[in-house]
Parts: C-alpha cells; structure tokens; sequence
C-alpha cells in the first residue's frame, strides 16, 4: 500500500487568506452601516408622513389639532374622538425609540398655554432627527429658526415646554453636528 504525502496550507497562506477577508468584512460592514443610516431616515421620514395623516384626519374631524400625540386622550374633540381613531401606535424612532416631536400653535391666542380655556390648536410641526447630512428629505421639509418657534409648545415630562426655551428642538437642519432636524408642518 502507498501513502501519497498530503500537501497542507502553511502558516503564512492561512494567515495571508484570513488578512483577506478580515479586510473584505471590514470593507462590508462599512457600507453595510451607511444603507442601515439611510434606511433608518426613510423609516423617519416615512413615520412622519404616517403621524401627518393621523393628525390631519383628526383635524378633519374635530376642527382643531390635539395638544398632543395621545391615543387615548380627546386633546379637545367633543365628540369623543382620540388620535387612536386614525393612528393604532404611534411610530418611534427607530434607532432611540423615542418619540418624535409635536409641537401644536394657537396663533390666535399666543398668551394662553396648552390645556387652557380657549388655546384651540391651528397649527403643528412634527420633528425628527435624520443621521444622514446629505439625506434629499432634507429639501423638502420646512426650516424654522428658534425665532420662528417661538409660540410653539410641546408636551414633555407631563407639562408643555416653550419650543424657543429648549435647546434640543429645532428646524434647522443644522442645529446639531451629529443630527439634521427634519420637520413637517401642518398642510
């Protein structure tokens, strides 16, 4: 009987191939990230066209927009009609999970507050945080100064905060080095 010597890989092929795809996976996972970057945008952007509709449909129904994104609450429709009607969950932002930004005007009456006897909300600016500096959203959407927020509120931490006092809101698509601010506002 004859044995044939079996050839093997030496140390320096194997440590030459495994190099190789060390680099290609590298290569992947960097693009691979900036699609996730990309496709976490469109699920923002999209989530807010999806709350826009809610909004509006129930603008449609009760003649005001709710104080804020609550389900369950009227927000100030009489006939019983929640934002629940028209929006099942409200969408959260995929990569934090947190909820994106309602901010409601009354521009008729700029001295009362949110909740109080005659603040009916006519106007409203939905805002999320989109990673991609070059995202083409970004030219669709409205660009207001803090200025410009100045009588808008939104509900945080159980009370309406000024939008010009906090410092994270803005629709300014470059407010934040890390962020772009996109915003809707009412049609």
């Amino acid at each position: 009987m004859t044995f044939s010597k079996n050839r093997a890989f030496t140390l320096v092929e194997l440590m030459v191939a495994i190099s190789i795809i060390g680099i290609l996976t590298a290569i992947a996972l960097v693009a691979f990230g900036g699609a996730r970057m990309k496709s976490r945008d469109t699920t923002r952007v999209s989530d807010l066209n999806q709350i826009r509709l809610a909004v509006e449909q129930y603008y449609m129904k009760c003649k005001q927009y709710p104080l804020k994104l609550d389900l369950t609450v009227s927000n100030g429709c009489s006939n019983g009609i929640t934002l629940g009607t028209f929006m099942s969950t409200p969408p959260k932002d995929p990569l934090t999970g947190a909820s994106y930004i309602y901010m409601v005007n009354d521009p008729v009456n700029t001295s009362l507050v949110p909740g109080a006897i005659g603040y009916i909300p006519s106007d409203y600016i939905l805002m999320a945080n989109l990673e991609n500096v070059n995202d083409n959203s970004l030219t669709d959407d409205i660009d207001l100064t803090k200025s410009q927020l100045i009588n808008y509120y939104t509900f945080v931490s159980n009370s309406y905060v000024k939008v010009s006092t906090a410092p994270t809101i803005s629709c300014e698509d470059t407010h934040d080095v890390t962020y772009h601010s996109y915003c809707l506002r009412a049609q």
